[in-house]
């Protein structure tokens, strides 16, 4: 009879507590996060300039070429993130992002522009004159 009813529970209350796109907006959230930590990184690295550009549906990095440092190459150069395979990222479905804005991280470590954006409930910052990416 326990187990019935630890069978019933489980099918109707916890659906209730736990959602799907709670975890995927948190995941979401968590890959653009480490994205800009990343891309930053990359460019004090790699003395290049590294785009980071995220839109309502998805984000995406390239390597920018500079005249100082011919080895960024001449054109921008899509950048993808470590273990993965991909240059552009896309946000699962039912997951919204408000305030998304493109910045160029400096070799200095700096961002060229610095805003916040949402996704879901989870905020985020970047600071123009450190680069420096904060969880809200």
């Amino acid at each position: 009879m326990v187990i019935v009813i630890l069978g019933v529970l489980s099918a109707v209350a916890l659906p209730m507590w736990f959602s799907k796109s709670d975890f995927e907006e948190r995941g979401y959230f968590d890959e653009v996060l480490q994205a800009a930590r990343y891309a930053q990184k990359y460019a004090v690295a790699s003395n290049c300039n590294v785009a980071f550009s995220v839109t309502a549906n998805n984000f995406s990095l390239s390597i920018q070429p500079t005249t100082n440092h011919p080895h960024c190459g001449s054109g921008a150069i899509p950048l993808s993130l470590p273990a993965k395979n991909q240059t552009s990222y896309t946000a699962p479905s039912g997951v919204s992002v408000t305030g998304a804005f493109s910045t160029n991280f400096l070799p200095s470590s700096a961002a060229s522009v610095g805003g916040q954006m949402q996704i879901g409930n989870h905020r985020l910052q970047i600071h123009p004159s450190t680069g420096y990416v904060e969880r809200l």
